[in-house]
């Protein structure tokens, strides 16, 4: 037999809501500091190029 569990109390819909809420922020956190890291390298790679460039120029 399959028993189908009675209504929620508002207590319990309130901590699954402030849970998830929870969930999405932090998920937008990590997915800022993943894009913030990634902006970070291509800029250091574009100065790498910008060095090689100028030192082949130079020689």
């Amino acid at each position: 037999m399959f028993k189908v569990p009675g209504p929620l109390t508002e207590e319990i819909e309130s901590k699954k809501a402030e849970k998830k809420k929870a969930q999405k922020a932090a998920r937008k956190q990590r997915e800022k500091e993943q894009k913030e890291e990634k902006l970070k390298k291509q800029q250091e790679e574009e100065e790498k190029k910008r060095f090689i460039a100028l030192s082949d120029r130079e020689k």
